[in-house]
This record gives structure tokens, sequence and C-alpha cells, in this order.
């Protein structure tokens, strides 16, 4: 017998008007309108009450409940708006009364309603016994809540205490609080079809599962909701034992899933979008989480995909197709790419069985063993290959490969090759029209038996292919035999001419002979790489001629061993690690070559000389190499000429550096160092023994030669007597100097730029000013004038400029006019040639003068007395009538 334990309160009944304190007592259809009530109560088993979309408003603004359902069964509820309340439905009493339970309820239906703006829940069933016997309890529930909508209030639904067996299903749950459905000691509850979102920061969870007053909540299925918005998506606190969570779709939350209950079964899930906390787990079993089974989840755009410090868990699971049984893990999208590693472990699939052959760890103590490949494993079918047959091709020969693939359930297919490792072979080159076909471009040294996998891989990336073999049988590696193309890996043994064109060459050539000359006709040698592959190698060679070479991308350009009497012209070894390394080798020539440091971002150096002597590096151009342009290193008695060693873009290696006990009696001079060094890294350095920086009263030139470097070092070149020379010498670390830098690049070449002056000086008439400068091209200057010469006119830097300073000066400064230099000011043309007329004033008293000019090249955006660039010495001429 039901007993219905209210106090009895007289009431009138609702009927299609509800009013305050009314009660229903029977099937109730209300009119459609907006009614503010409160304290509504449904008193009868088997009763429907039909709001007809009417609107129910708390009077108590939201602070009791609405309607109460406390002691009945077999109630229904359908098609209301509850909109300001404390509790919309709950057989509660809501506020709490001390000392009195709630009423019971069983098999309650409540569908198809809105509950919005709620101050706490939309719908609370509480059926804790109560603390004094001898009262009849239901503790089955069996509800079923669907295809409600909650939105805007600050909690959605609880069943607590004994509600079991119910159902909540296809309802849409958006709240600002903290729970969006909470089970507490309900057991044998199904939660499926539903949207939950609920946006505050910090919720336990947006599903809440957890035993209370010691009841458990055991048997939960969760399954096919959408969970988003989210602090905690799903938490089953300690006693939601056996609790199954499947299909469901989890995304933008801080945490997906936290387990704290035992014999969970997590599967099919998907984690679909970016987490709001980076830092946190798609699934967390926590440490009182045991024998949890979680599989066939899919974790998309998650760093942190499932954490794990629980007892005796597993990230697999098995199931059965087709009558077999068979074992899968979770997809992890961090993963699932062979180029994909998590702690050392790298996804590959040997066996294209799609499952990852090594684990994926999961912190801070399992592994998911059978981590898949494809969101579409085990659902989807995966393409095949045709099988390949044996590939027998000569080393230097072009292996090519087809792979017919066919589609299974996706039909987009993408190809490789893979070697037995599982990962993809760079010795492969996929055609980009016929991606289904590869070449392999074998060398030398490739010979024997390979085995390789032929891969076919769909759209969702389930994937299938086919071992095949490829036998590679040794060949002669003369290089003459494979012409006009460069083989690689070839030995050349006399001489010979390639042919102009580019090749890929991954392995090099060498010299294996001596007295042999190698004209590569402009033909340039790819790596690709730079790996450690050195592009020409000469070891323990004599008499070698190698001119008109370009090797590119390769560890060493050039390598030079234990050889003697090898000369190297006019090649270009571009964008390695070392351009030309020379070691334990005498009488080389080195001459006419470039050698640019393009594109590595790792130990670039253009020349080292270890262990060499007797050698000659002339002419060549050696730019931008990162770590350095020139190094010689314990090797005596070599000769570095007219050379052109350039850093720019704000790299600051050494332009040279000699050093070592064995470096003796090297000269070097004549050459252009123009680079910009920024600390010490950036200066030439000299810890060998008699180094000649100077040979006959001529040294090199050094640019920048005005940066102010550490005052103990005068780097300006003070050049007051305008010839080739600066009259100061260049510092280089170790104590060592440059006694006679040159003055301009190629000073050796030609004499110091002269200003001119053409045409008969008269009065009246018209003279031209010129000066040929063509480091200056491009750059501003002005023009100057005066009567004589006598110190000069100090600059503040130690430069003088070639002017007396008279009253003459100064009105050319600032009045040029009227001296009759009309274009007073001007640009550099591009070949560097400054032309200024000089309309001599027709001024008797100008007859006999002597007039001295000087052009001063400036720029703008430099303080004085550095804004001057340079000086030139000022030419006479004395004006007639």
């Amino acid at each position: 017998m039901f007993i219905f334990l209210l106090p009895l309160v007289a009431a009138d009944e609702c009927g299609s008007i509800p009013t305050d304190h009314c009660t229903i007592s029977q099937d109730t259809t209300f009119t459609n309108g907006v009614y503010t009530v409160q304290n509504l109560s449904i008193i009868s088993n088997s009763t429907t009450l039909d709001c007809n979309g009417a609107t129910l408003i708390d009077k108590n603004s939201g602070y009791y409940t609405l309607l109460r359902v406390g002691g009945t069964k077999d109630v229904v509820i359908k098609n209301c708006h509850f909109q300001i309340y404390g509790a919309a439905i709950s057989n509660e009493h809501f506020p709490f009364i001390p000392g009195i339970r709630n009423p019971p309820v069983e098999h309650i239906t409540i569908r198809d309603n809105i509950f919005s703006n709620s101050g706490n829940w939309a719908i609370r069933f509480d059926n804790k016994p109560p603390t004094v016997s001898n009262t009849t309890v239901f503790q089955e529930g069996n509800h079923e809540i669907m295809n409600n909508t909650i939105v805007g209030s600050y909690r959605g639904m609880a069943l607590l205490h004994g509600n079991d067996n119910s159902k909540i299903l296809d309802n849409n749950i958006s709240i600002n609080g903290d729970y969006g459905i909470q089970l507490a000691g309900s057991s044998n509850n199904v939660i499926e079809g539903n949207v939950v979102e609920a946006t505050a920061q910090v919720t336990p969870g947006t599903v809440y599962v957890l035993r209370d007053a010691g009841r458990d909540a055991t048997n939960t299925t969760i399954r096919l909701n959408k969970i988003q918005t989210s602090y905690r998506a799903i938490n089953l606190e300690q006693g939601s034992d056996d609790a199954l969570v499947e299909f469901n779709q989890i995304e933008d939350v801080d945490l997906g899933i936290l387990v704290l209950g035992k014999n969970a079964v997590i599967r099919r899930n998907v984690f679909g979008a970016v987490f709001r906390d980076s830092n946190t787990a798609g699934i967390q079993l926590d440490t009182t989480a045991e024998n949890t089974t979680v599989f066939l989840n899919i974790f998309e755009k998650t760093t942190d995909p499932a954490g794990d410090t629980g007892f005796n868990n597993r990230w697999n699971g098995v199931i059965t197709i087709f009558g077999n049984n068979y074992t899968f893990g979770n997809f992890y999208d961090i993963f699932y790419k062979d180029e994909h590693c998590r702690y050392g472990y790298c996804c590959v699939d040997k066996n294209f069985d799609n499952i990852c052959d090594n684990p994926f760890v999961i912190p801070t103590n399992n592994m998911d063993r059978y981590a898949m490949r494809s969101k579409s494993t085990p659902s989807g079918t995966p393409p095949w290959a045709d099988p390949i047959p044996d590939i027998n091709v000569n080393e230097v020969d072009t292996v090519h490969v087809t792979i017919n693939g066919h589609p299974g359930s996706n039909e987009t297919l993408f190809y490789s090759i893979k070697n037995q490792l599982g990962q993809v072979d760079p010795r492969f080159v996929q055609d980009p029209v016929r991606q289904n076909e590869f070449d392999w471009q074998t060398g030398f040294k490739d010979g024997g038996q390979y085995t390789f996998k032929a891969v076919v891989t769909d759209g969702e990336n389930l994937n299938g292919g086919v071992n095949f073999k490829v036998i590679i049988n040794e060949s002669d590696p003369d290089c003459r035999l494979y012409l006009p193309r460069i083989a690689s890996g070839c030995e050349v043994k006399s001489d010979i001419t390639f042919f102009p064109g580019t090749y890929l060459v991954p392995d090099g050539i060498s010299v294996v002979a001596d007295n042999v000359k190698v004209d590569c006709n402009g033909a340039v040698m790819d790596n690709q790489d730079a790996g450690t592959v050195v592009g020409i190698t000469v070891q323990g060679r004599s008499n070698v001629n190698i001119l008109n070479c370009e090797a590119r991308n390769n560890y060493r350009g050039l390598v030079i061993d234990n050889s003697n009497n090898i000369h190297v012209r006019q090649s270009t070894f571009v964008n390695s690690s070392t351009g030309i390394l020379a070691t334990n080798s005498n009488n080389l020539h080195i001459e006419e070559n470039i050698i640019p440091g393009i594109g590595l971002s790792y130990d670039q150096i253009g020349i080292i000389f270890d262990g060499v002597q007797d050698s000659l590096l002339l002419k060549n151009h050696i730019i931008d190499n990162e770590n350095g342009q020139i190094r010689i290193l314990n090797s005596p008695r070599n000769n570095v000429t007219e050379n052109n060693i350039s850093s720019y873009f704000g790299i600051t290696p050494r332009p040279i550096s000699v050093g070592g006990s064995y470096a003796v009696d090297n000269v070097i001079y004549r050459n252009n160092f123009i680079y910009f060094p920024i600390g010490a890294n950036g200066h030439p350095s000299d810890s060998g023994t008699n180094t000649q920086w100077t040979v006959n009263n001529e040294g090199n030139y050094w640019h920048p030669h005005a940066i102010n470097w550490p005052s103990t070092r005068q780097s300006l070149c003070i050049n007051n007597n305008w010839d080739r020379i600066c009259d100061n010498p260049f510092a280089i670390l170790f104590n060592k100097q440059d006694s006679y830098p040159f003055a301009r690049v190629d000073g050796w070449k030609k004499p110091y730029p002269q200003i001119t002056l053409t045409g008969t000086p008269r009065i009246g008439q018209q003279i031209t000013i010129q000066l040929k400068d063509e480091d200056m091209a491009g750059k501003d200057y002005f023009v100057v004038a005066d009567f004589i010469t006598g110190s000069g006119i100090p600059l503040g830097d130690g430069r003088i400029l070639d002017l007396a300073g008279t009253g003459l000066f100064y009105i050319s400064l600032f009045y040029p006019q009227l001296l009759g230099l009309v274009n007073y000011a001007g640009t550099f043309d591009q070949q560097g040639v400054a032309t200024i007329p000089w309309n001599i004033p027709n001024y008797q008293e100008l007859v006999g003068l002597p007039f001295r000019f000087n052009v001063a090249p400036f720029d703008p955006a430099k303080q004085l007395p550095q804004a001057i660039l340079t000086t030139y010495k000022s030419p006479s001429v004395v004006v007639q009538a």
C-alpha cells in the first residue's frame, strides 16, 4: 500500500487554470498561457499533467519547488515550460525542512518540457530512506525523462538514493552551473542520446555518478550522448562500479572522463575537439580505478589523451568479427602516423593489420599495446595491393615500382614504400603525377638483396600492402661507363669530361687514379639533403686536376686527403657543412672557386686546411659560411692571395683564422675581407707562428675598417696621404696585425680614386670637376672648396679633409651658389661617377687665385664624423683672366 506522507493541507483542484497551492488528482490539461504560481502538487497515482505549452513561473522567484510529485507513481508530466524556479519538478521539500523526509516516487515520466532560468535544479528526485522505520519506501525509481530542454538553469537533473532502473533519454541540457545530470546512490540507470553542456569553469562532472549515503550507483549506462563546453564531461566517482560508457562524443572540455570506480567499460567514444586546457587528459583513471577496460575510443587533437594511476586497468579490449576474436586499443591522433612518436615509441604497422606495432604510452604506469592506426578500425575495410614480382637490376640502374592498389571502404588512396622497420624509405622518389609509381636511382655500393613494403593507405588511414624484393647486382664503378650522366658513387679512373646538366648524386663521386683530369663541364652534382656524404673525394692521389664542377647540398663539398699536387679550379661548392676540406696534403692549388654557404644552419665553413703545406688559395670567392670562411690549422707555408671573403646578413664568423703549433710561415695578403663583425667571433685571428700579413708593403683589405672594435685595437683606416694603403695597421686577435692594410677593395689592382678638373679655368667660363669611385656608387655627396691647403681640416676620428678651412671653405659649405657651384650636391651614379660643373664667377679679383676642391661622400643616417664615408686629395687650379 502506497502512503502519501505530506502533511494534510486542504487545497483546490488545479483544473485547466493553475492557481497557488492547487493539487492535481486526475488527468489534467492546462489552458495555454503564462501563469505565475507557487506550490503545485500532484497527489494521485497514474495521473497525467499536459501543460499544453503553458508557461509556469514560480511566484517565489526561484526559491521553492514549483511542482511536487512526492508519494506518487506512474505520473506523466509533459508539454510544460517551467521558468524561474528553485526546483521545477521534485519530490523534495524545497527548501529543505529538517526532520521531514521526502516522499518517494516511482515511474515518473517527464517528457517534451522546457525548463529555463532556474536558480537550482530542473528535476530532482531523492528517495532517501527515512530515519524512522515502519514507512513504505519505493527504491525502484523506474523513471523516464526524455525529450526535454533545460536551458539557462544552474543545474539540470538529479536522481538520488534509490531512483534505480530509470532512463534519461534525448534531452537537451545547457546549464551555467555545476551538474548537468547527477546520479547518486541510484543504480541500473541509462543516460542516452542527450546533448549536455555546463559552462561553469569548475564542476565535479557534467554527468556525475557517485556513491552517496552509503548506497552505490552501479551499472550505469552512458551512451550516445554529446557532452561539450564543460570543465569535466563525465565523472565516475567511487561507488560507480560496472559502468558502461560508449558511443559518446566529448569535445571542448578540460577533462573528458574521470574514473574512480571499478570494472568500468569505456569504448567507442570520440574526443573530437581541442581541449580547453592542453595539460589535461581525455580519460583519466585515478588511483582507485580498478579493472577498467578502455578500447575503441578516438582521441583527436588531444595532447595528453590518457592517464592511468589506477590498478589492473586495460587499454584494450576484445571484439568478435565474423566469429573471430580481435584485440583493439584506441586511436590517438598524435600517434597514428609513422612519424608520430611518444616516449621513444613510434606507430608503425609492418603486418598491415592497422594496429600500431609499438605501444602508446599511458602516463604514469600503463600502455596501450594495440593502438589503432585509423579511426575506422575495426569497422572499415582496408585497401589492398597486388603482389609485386622480384625486381632485378644492376647498380646505378633505376628501380621502378608500380603499386596497383584497390580500395576497401574508402575510395581515396595514397601510396608509399617502406623499409622493414615500417618507415618510409627516402630512396624511392614518388612520381608527382602517377603517385602509385616510384623510382630509386641506385648507386655503387647499393649491391645486394632488399625487401620493402609497398603500402596503400586510404582516406581513413587504413592501410594494406605487400612485401617485395629488389636484387641489385654489382657493377663496374668507372664513371666513363655511364656517360652522359654522372652515376652516383662512381669512380674516376682516367681523364673524363662530364656532360652539362644537373644530376642527383647522393653518394658523390671519388677520384681513384693519379695523373687524371676531371672536367665537369658545368655539370651540377646534387646530394639534396646535406647528410654525411662528400660530393667529390680525392684520397691518396697525385697530380689530379678538377675544374668546372658544382657540388650541392653535401656534408663536405670536396675532400682532399693524403694527396699532393691537386689543382681545383673554377668550381662551386654550395650549401655544405664544409666547402673544401683538405687534410695531410701538400702542393694544392685551389683557384677561382666559389663557396657560398646558403641554406644550412649548422657549422658551415668555407675552406679548411688541416695538416696542409706548400699550397695556394688564389682568387676564390668564399661567402656567408656560418661558422667561418677560411681555417688554417697546423698547416705551414701556405699562400692565401687575392681571395674575396665575405659575410653578410648579420652572420658573424671569423673571416679567417690561423692556429696550431704547426701553422708556421703562412702568407696571407692581397685579400678582400668584407664582413660585419659583432663580438669576438667576428675578428680574424692568428695564433700561428710568423704569419706574413703583408708582403712588399702590401697587406689585405678589411671592411668595415671603420667599425669601433675594442679600444685596444684601432681599426679605423686613416689614409691622410690618399694612397692605396692605410696609414695605421689593422689589429688581428692574438697580438698580430696587418701593417699595411689596403684602403680600398682590390687596392693592389687600382690606384686610389682621384678628383680631376677639365677645361680652361677662366673667369666667366665653366670647367668640370669629376670623381670616379666605384665603392661610392649610389652614395650622396657634397662639394667644398678652399683657396690654399695647410694641415687639413680634422674630422675628429683621425682623418683629415684636404682643405685648410679658410673663409672660402665656409662660403662653399653654406653659400655654394656664390662661387658658381650650382650642382654642389648630388649622388654618385651606378658606376660611381660624380660630375660637378663649376661656373667660374666673372670677377677680375679671382684671377691668379689657386682654388682647391674636395668631394665628400656622406651617409645622412649617421652622425659625424662617421657620416663622412671617405676622403680624397684636393686638386689645385689657378683662375685665369
